[in-house]
């Protein structure tokens, strides 16, 4: 049975608002993070607008994802995802969390389109985490 990909939202954000806007998301939740490559880290969501669900990706650097780390509450917690993924590079490597999934703000803009194995998407680029919760 195939799977049905949501839309991106970063094409649609494009086409509505244009490349050079900045975009503020509240409560994003996050059930997972991935390294991706020498100080690229990623993850994936959904996001309802105009009653439609996208699928939404937002890329980020190493002093981001630190940023994000420092503002969690939970120590242990923290430790636990930095110690998975802060560290060199060698292959992609994910972290999930699914039973305690990260709640925080996101201001990003637009990237450029990715092509991956199954579609064709614009990623946002993380300018800032904020109000960063753990269930």
């Amino acid at each position: 049975m195939e799977t049905q990909l949501k839309p991106d939202l970063g094409f649609h954000f494009l086409e509505k608002f244009g490349a050079d806007v900045n975009h503020h998301f509240y409560s994003v939740k996050l059930f997972h993070l991935i390294h991706v490559g020498h100080n690229q880290f990623s993850f994936t969501s959904t996001a309802k607008f105009e009653d439609i669900e996208y699928a939404v990706t937002f890329d980020f650097t190493t002093i981001q994802l630190e940023e994000l780390l420092n503002q969690l509450e939970n120590r242990e917690f923290s430790s636990f995802i930095s110690n998975k993924l802060i560290k060199e590079f060698t292959s992609p490597e994910q972290v999930d969390f699914y039973d305690n999934p990260l709640i925080t703000d996101i201001d990003a803009k637009l990237g450029k389109p990715v092509k991956s194995l199954y579609e064709m998407f614009i990623p946002f680029i993380v300018i800032k985490f904020s109000n960063v919760l753990s269930k």
